[in-house]
């Protein structure tokens, strides 16, 4: 995300893991993700014709428990021993004379200080005035030997085609997005379920009054007019203890979220992008039991918590090119079959295509449809496995919740560029 705006500046940009750091980690990923936008694109904003690095670095270990440090270091302008005690500040930008030259609210230093706070860490900055400057900041996480995208102790791979041999459970899936609709309802019914889909809460409620056999509804929460909690609610007052057991997805996915969903009468969560294993495990876990097949699928706990999408190919930065990661995409071709998967990858390019122009033409004033179009081309984007698209998308879209739109428009070039990039090449890797 950051290379072209490093080579514009003739600045050097360079990373470094220490090799004591764990290779797999279960943390917010989408935070993290944030901080290091927030303190990079600091770091780039104020040094020209010099280096930025970036490092990660192991500060201590109790058992899986580690508490890991963050350095971004440029060799910028730098910050004086009195600004420094104004900087964590909410929009303070210090140095009025900087303003005009290089913009922003100052807003991003005192969210990304308090998200580190949240995550039982802290964050500072080591800096002289003319010398350049470090930002640092610690956080705790913890270890596991379970790869995102593989399953534990090298276990056989979960067989999802037909995994519901003997019992064909019976799904209501409510989402008002047709990428989504698509790819999970295909995934279900390839794993032996029956679907039936609704595209907003007022059909959902309408469909589930003509058919109360239902074993599981899955319901979006983020929809127009009727959103999933309101439409739980009302599923509720009209049917209460006959409902099947409903399970929220979405792509908010912090503890206090799923909390959160739980106390507004959800029964259960499934994060975004869509996974198929997870997607056939949470019916496995919740429709009464009955013979299955082996091997059973086996998820780390608290499935979702480790890295909401498998690790880039090549990185962030890579270059054009690095757009696809096929590890899903073959998943889903084997699932739905190349057909349907054609199908979806046509339905995205017609439906992101209007969100990144609704979110264009939004800034600055209407941050809500910023923030809606973005969410869900965030989570279509990861469902099918476009893994620089999302993740972009997520740089944007995360700081928008809070209102900082700082470098909206910037990111939002790299955005999309890289759509342009995904339009010329999917027909050929399909």
């Amino acid at each position: 995300l950051f290379r072209q705006r490093a080579i514009e500046k003739n600045n050097k940009l360079i990373y470094k893991i220490a090799e004591d750091v764990p290779a797999y980690l279960i943390a917010d990923q989408t935070r993290l993700l944030q901080i290091f936008s927030n303190l990079t694109s600091n770091a780039l904003k104020f040094t020209e014709n010099g280096n930025v690095t970036i490092s990660l670095s192991r500060v201590s270990s109790n058992g899986k428990i580690h508490v890991l440090k963050g350095e971004i270091t440029d060799s910028g302008i730098g910050i004086s021993e009195e600004d420094q005690k104004l900087l964590f500040g909410a929009f303070q930008q210090v140095d009025n004379s900087t303003k005009k030259s290089f913009g922003g609210t100052g807003l991003g230093l005192a969210i990304s200080r308090e998200l580190c706070r949240l995550m039982k860490g802290d964050m500072g900055i080591i800096s002289e005035r003319g010398k350049g400057s470090t930002f640092w900041f610690t956080i705790e996480v913890r270890s596991t030997t379970i790869s995102p995208s593989v399953l534990e102790n090298g276990e056989t791979e979960i067989k999802l085609t037909n995994f519901f041999k003997t019992h064909s459970p019976k799904i209501l899936l409510v989402d008002d997005n047709q990428v989504n609709r698509k790819v999970a309802s295909e995934i279900l019914q390839k794993s032996g379920c029956q679907v039936v889909t609704a595209d907003s809460g007022a059909k959902a409620i309408g469909i589930f009054g003509e058919n109360h056999g239902f074993d599981v509804i899955f319901m979006d929460i983020q929809m127009p007019e009727m959103d999933g909690i309101e439409t739980t609610k009302r599923l509720r007052e009209l049917y209460g203890n006959s409902l099947p057991k409903i399970v929220a997805m979405t792509a908010y996915s912090m503890q206090h979220d799923r909390e959160r969903f739980i106390s507004e009468g959800m029964d259960d969560y499934v994060p975004k992008p869509i996974r198929a294993a997870i997607l056939v495990q949470k019916v496995n876990e919740l429709v009464p039991k009955h013979p299955t097949p082996d091997p059973s699928p086996t998820l780390p706990d608290g499935e979702g918590a480790i890295s909401s999408s498998p690790p880039h190919r090549g990185g962030v930065g890579g270059g054009v090119g690095v757009v696809f990661d096929m590890e899903i995409i073959n998943q889903l071709r084997e699932m739905v079959g190349d057909e349907t998967l054609i199908s979806v990858f046509e339905d995205f390019e017609r439906e992101a295509e209007e969100q990144i122009l609704n979110a264009k033409n939004a800034y600055p004033d209407d941050i809500r449809t910023i923030q809606r179009e973005l969410h869900t081309l965030k989570g279509n984007s990861g469902t099918i496995g476009l893994t620089r698209i999302h993740d972009i998308t997520e740089i944007i879209e995360v700081p928008s919740k809070t209102g900082d739109l700082s470098h909206f428009q910037e990111n939002l070039v790299f955005l999309e560029e890289e759509f342009l990039v995904f339009k010329d090449s999917y027909r050929t890797l399909l």
